[in-house]
C-alpha cells in the first residue's frame, strides 16, 4: 500500500474513532481547506469572548494567524469534530454556560485521545484544536498573572485565537452551524498529517 493510501486508511479510522467516543459528527478535509481569516483574530484582540490576556491558550499568549497559518502549512489531512447536546428548556445563562463547558471538555478529551493514536500511528506532529478558550483548569493561571500553564501537555489552542473561521471550516464539510437557545455544540480540528 502506497504512503498516502497508508495514510488516508489511518485518518478515515480516526474519523470512525471520533464517532464511536461519541462525537455528533466528524469529517475529513484537506487542511488546504481550513479557512484562515484575520478578522477571527482581530475579534480576539478586541477581546469580544473576555478571555484576551486571561487564558494561557488564546492570544497574546499563542502564535498568531499568520505564523500559525504558516506552521501548519506542511499538513495536508485534518478531521473536523463535532458534538451537539440539546438543552432543557428554561435554562438559566448559567447553566447552559455549563452545559457548553461540558460539550467543549468533551471534544477536548476526544481531540487528546484522538492526537495520541495519531502519534502511535506515525504522525508525530499530529495537532488538535478546540473551540473557544482551553476550560480544563476552573481558572487559567494566565488570568491569576502566573507565567505558565499548569497543564502544557493536555492544554490546546482554541482554533479562533489562531485564526481559524471554524463556522466557514464547518460549513465546507457541512456541518450545520447553528446558534440556537435549545442546542450548544463544540467544534475542534485535529491536523494529521
Amino acid at each position: 500500500m502506497s504512503g498516502i493510501s497508508q495514510q488516508l486508511k489511518q485518518s478515515l479510522a480516526m474519523e470512525e474513532e471520533a464517532m464511536r467516543l461519541g462525537c455528533s459528527r466528524s469529517s475529513l478535509l484537506w487542511a488546504q481547506d481550513v479557512v484562515f481569516d484575520p478578522r477571527v483574530n482581530l475579534k480576539c484582540s478586541q477581546n469580544t469572548c473576555t478571555h484576551y490576556g486571561k487564558n494561557f491558550m488564546c492570544p497574546p499568549f499563542v502564535p498568531n494567524y499568520r505564523d500559525f497559518r504558516e506552521s501548519v502549512q506542511p499538513y495536508r489531512i485534518a478531521l473536523l469534530l463535532q458534538k451537539e447536546r440539546e438543552l432543557s428548556s428554561g435554562l438559566s445563562p448559567k447553566e447552559i454556560d455549563g452545559e457548553f463547558k461540558e460539550v467543549s471538555l468533551f471534544i477536548h478529551e476526544v481531540l487528546l485521545k484522538l492526537e495520541r493514536q495519531a502519534f502511535s500511528l506515525g504522525f508525530p506532529f499530529a495537532l488538535g484544536l478546540g473551540g473557544g478558550n482551553c476550560k480544563l483548569c476552573p481558572t487559567c493561571g494566565a488570568k491569576l498573572g502566573q507565567e505558565m500553564c499548569h497543564k502544557p501537555g493536555e492544554a490546546r489552542m482554541s482554533m479562533e485565537a489562531v485564526g481559524i473561521d471554524v463556522i466557514s471550516t464547518a460549513r465546507k464539510v457541512n456541518f450545520p452551524v447553528v446558534f440556537e437557545n435549545n442546542l450548544v455544540s463544540a467544534t475542534g480540528i485535529l491536523f494529521i498529517t
